[in-house]
């Protein structure tokens, strides 16, 4: 309320404060002199006087309290559009510093040293999760902005180029463990692949050997023959992805989602899982053709409805697993696996499987199940 509305208020009170002084004793010395005798000059004077004296001080009262009220509620005004100016600038100021902690992050991501990429992460990981009133930016398209740049930087960190591009013909790389920038960037877009992802994300034909992607959404994610060696994939969804020849070796895989969905297979044929936690793992539907689960934890997993043609479970442990009569156990090799409550006998292409009880002495054909030994890991026999 600006000073204009105070203006004629003013005036209006001051009229209607002098009328009162004035013409109020008047009125009530008339008032009292009805009835009574005559009252001299001198008397009138004198009473008008006494209660002129005492509408002033009333008035005054008024007054003080009415100059009081008026300078509150300007003083409230002069605070709030102090508080509204404070406020703007304020909020300008922080948009102004996040722009600058965007370019300035990105620009980092660029830099030369592993030092100084990390750092640029950690700017844009605050970027994404700083909000700031009235810049129009949300963190779903911040994610966005900053996801595909990150993603960019973990295929440019650990790329490798496929010498064969199908696997039985397909030399792994060596094993590296990825840097500590890449292993950055994946920290961040964590959230991004639960809550906002919607498009194909490739990793292919990536060394990412120990990564942590635990709890990671990896739905339709293209794996095929990148090295996931020791990684943690720990309660990570891969619903209708594609692992084609992927190197899983030893890796932690418990309580992970790998089952087909209805508009597309998860493909895990030829991939490697030895030595691979897989308990209570899902592979519903899920194809894994000649995929190598040599002594692998594989109890409690689920395989109803899965491919498992020529798949080789050697040395396995795969204690009270969930089967239905359309898993496929054709050419499979169960030698020396632990078959605790699993009844394989009666699932689909179970005459053609080879089942050897674990500590068995005897002798068995070993074609029918590996035939070669490829990086020192055992592989499915081809044929």
């Amino acid at each position: 309320m600006g000073v204009s509305f105070y203006v004629p208020g003013f005036t209006i009170l001051s009229v209607l404060v002098i009328t009162i002084w004035w013409f109020l004793p008047i009125y009530q010395r008339k008032r009292l002199a009805r009835g009574h005798p005559p009252i001299d000059r001198k008397d009138i004077a004198t009473m008008e006087d006494e209660y002129r004296k005492t509408v002033t001080q009333a008035l005054g009262g008024i007054f003080v309290v009415a100059t009081l009220i008026i300078a509150y509620r300007q003083l409230s005004d002069a605070r709030y559009a102090t508080e509204a100016q404070l406020s703007s600038a304020q909020r300008n100021t922080d948009i102004q510093i996040s722009a600058s902690q965007f370019a300035k992050g990105f620009d980092l991501l660029g830099a030369a040293t592993t030092a100084q990429r990390i750092g640029g992460i950690r700017i844009l990981d605050d970027w994404i999760n700083h909000s700031i009133s009235g810049d129009g930016e949300t963190i779903e398209t911040k994610y966005n902005i900053v996801a595909p740049a990150l993603l960019a930087l973990i295929r440019n960190e650990t790329a490798f180029t496929p010498d064969h591009t199908l696997c039985e013909n397909f030399s792994r790389p060596s094993s590296v463990r990825i840097p500590d920038d890449v292993r950055a960037a994946f920290e961040v877009i964590r959230p991004w692949t639960r809550l906002i992802r919607s498009k194909l994300i490739h990793l292919e034909y990536l060394n990412l050997s120990e990564a942590d992607l635990s709890g990671f959404d990896l739905d339709k994610v293209e794996l095929s023959y990148s090295d996931l060696s020791g990684a943690d994939l720990s309660n990570s969804s891969f619903k209708g992805s594609r692992l084609y020849c992927t190197n899983l070796y030893s890796a932690n895989l418990r309580g992970s989602i790998f089952s087909s969905t209805s508009e597309k297979e998860t493909v895990l044929a030829g991939a490697l899982m030895i030595n691979s936690d897989l308990s209570a793992t899902s592979f519903i539907r899920a194809n894994l053709r000649s995929a190598n689960l040599s002594g692998a934890n594989i109890d409690r997993a689920n395989f109803s409805g899965a491919d498992l043609f020529n798949t080789n479970f050697f040395r396995s442990s795969l204690i009270s697993p969930i089967f239905n009569q359309e898993t496929n156990i054709s050419d499979a090799c169960f030698v020396e696996t632990n078959l605790q409550d699993a009844e394989v006998q009666k699932l689909k292409g179970a005459s053609s499987a080879l089942v050897i009880a674990p500590y068995y002495k005897g002798d068995y054909p070993k074609s029918h199940c590996f035939s070669q030994q490829k990086n020192g890991i055992l592989v499915p026999d081809d044929n």
